[in-house]
C-alpha cells in the first residue's frame, strides 16, 4: 500500500470516528432526557458505559490524528 493510500484510509477512518462521536453524543443526550423525564433511573453501569464509549472514541481520534502527523499511536 502506498503512503497516499494509507493517508486516504486514515482520513476516512477519522471521518467515521467523528461521525461516531456525534452519534454517541445523541445517545448520551437521549439518556439524559430519559433521566429528566423519569422514564429511566440513574444507574452507574449506564454512566460508566457512556463515559467508556467517549474515552474509546476520543482515543481513536487522537491515534488517527497522530498517524496522519507521522507519529506512532499510543
Amino acid at each position: 500500500m502506498t503512503p497516499e493510500e494509507t493517508k486516504w484510509r486514515v482520513r476516512r477512518k477519522l471521518k467515521l470516528q467523528y461521525w461516531l462521536l456525534g452519534a454517541w453524543s445523541l445517545l448520551a443526550g437521549a439518556w439524559v432526557v430519559s433521566l429528566c423525564t423519569g422514564t429511566d433511573t440513574f444507574g452507574w453501569t449506564a454512566a460508566v458505559a457512556l463515559f467508556a464509549g467517549y474515552a474509546n472514541i476520543l482515543l481513536g481520534i487522537v491515534n488517527l490524528r497522530r498517524l496522519l502527523a507521522g507519529k506512532k499511536p499510543f
